[in-house]
């Protein structure tokens, strides 16, 4: 099974290449619309070989409340008629193909080109950014080898170099109008492994015995989090570099005004 939820909408997938037995993707993750709509491939190699344990309308000819009369479609199980369970999204299916129309009218190698540049150019201004006692912003993780994509990960950090809560940096971004995804991104795991870097106690806290996995949890999704920036098709310069601006002159030009800030959630969220 190959997930390429995140990396098909600008990157594309070569399937001869990877040559994976089971496909997933979200159609809105690349054009937007429909919602709700995603797709599996599957090789039929792969189908034939499997059971289904359970049956609803439409893959079934006839069923009776007796033992054992069930009777499913005479269908070869390698088709995917045998594996669709009821009555599909008739009314939103018929976007899809107007969505991927549009995106081969654009080009996925354009899309590539496009958000892989605004990506790195944002990562390199990002990891340049100091306080004015000199320390980092933030932490972005090194990418060893590859392209960029089209989202760039990090821990934001104080100028005292502790980690400054997610839903702090969120709300500060949405009052400017921007929309950037915090937390840990349905992968607590890489948020646990960034954010450890700054906070060993979460770990060994964990590891110890002094806390449980919820608290880690809690830790780690709710409270500290990350902050991940994400460029598309309708991206522009003009958009990261007004990005950068407003974290120049609203969060590193006011340090005093983000500590009060992230004092007050701290107090707010404690466990009475």
């Amino acid at each position: 099974m190959l997930d390429t939820a995140a990396l098909a909408p600008t990157s594309g997938v070569d399937l001869s290449e990877v040559q994976p037995e089971f496909v997933c993707l979200s159609f809105y993750k690349i054009f937007g619309y429909p919602t709700g709509i995603g797709c599996l491939v599957a090789m039929k190699s792969a189908l034939s070989r499997m059971q289904k344990p359970w049956f609803a309308g439409g893959t079934i000819r006839m069923v009776m409340a007796q033992p054992e009369f069930l009777h499913h479609l005479s269908v070869d199980p390698s088709m995917h008629q045998c594996w669709e369970d009821g009555t599909i999204n008739f009314q939103q299916t018929s976007a899809v193909k107007m969505g991927l129309e549009w995106i081969q009218k654009v080009g996925i190698d354009n899309i590539r080109q496009h958000t892989s540049c605004l990506i790195k150019w944002i990562s390199s201004e990002l990891k340049a950014l100091r306080w004015e006692n000199g320390a980092p912003f933030c932490f972005i993780p090194e990418i060893e080898s590859g392209e960029h994509g089209s989202s760039c990960s990090m821990v934001v950090l104080s100028r005292n170099g502790t980690v400054v809560p997610h839903k702090v940096v969120e709300a500060r971004t949405a009052a400017a109008n921007f929309a950037v995804r915090t937390g840990c991104f349905c992968n607590p795991g890489t948020g646990l492994m960034m954010l450890s870097k700054f906070d060993t106690k979460l770990v060994s806290g964990f590891k110890d015995g002094h806390s449980t996995l919820e608290d880690l949890f809690e830790e780690v999704v709710s409270i500290k989090g990350l902050l991940r920036v994400s460029v598309g098709i309708p991206t522009t310069f003009a958009d990261v570099y007004r990005f950068l601006r407003f974290l120049q002159t609203e969060v590193l030009g006011k340090p005093a005004q983000l500590e009060a800030e992230v004092e007050h959630f701290l107090k707010t969220s404690e466990t009475p």
